[in-house]
């Protein structure tokens, strides 16, 4: 084994430990804790990406690149489950927030319009 592939296996294996980490985060929605690995997965990516562009192919064992690419692909599926997430939860608010055209004009104590200037408090309950 030369110097090379050490430092592709290396390279593969801290970078399928930490896709399963984001994935373990994002299979309990807990977008803050898989959002915190973004720049050290960056950083796996990149050191991935250059041991492999160093080395031959086929330097990594069949089992470590079969495991790789199913985590690839199921970080692939769990992201794009977080954005649609995110995207329910954003539509859900901005459902519930007050629209100014639904609010009542008349005017208030002081003679300018009712409400104007003031926020109104809302109350958000939703499942996603």
């Amino acid at each position: 084994m030369t110097h090379d592939d050490v430092t592709i296996l290396a390279a593969a294996t801290a970078l399928a430990e930490l896709l399963e980490c984001e994935n373990e985060a994002l299979v309990a929605l807990a977008f803050g804790r898989a959002t915190a690995l973004a720049g050290e997965k960056e950083r796996a990516i990149d050191r991935f990406n250059r041991a492999a562009a160093a080395e031959r192919a086929g330097a990594l064992s069949a089992a470590l690149g079969h495991r790789l690419g199913e985590l690839v692909a199921e970080n692939k599926r769990l992201l794009e489950r977080a954005l649609f997430v995110q995207g329910q939860v954003i539509a859900c608010i901005a459902r519930a927030a007050p629209r100014r055209d639904a609010m009542a004009r008349s005017y208030g104590r002081t003679g300018a319009w009712a409400g104007q200037g003031a926020s109104m408090p809302i109350a958000l309950a939703a499942r996603v």
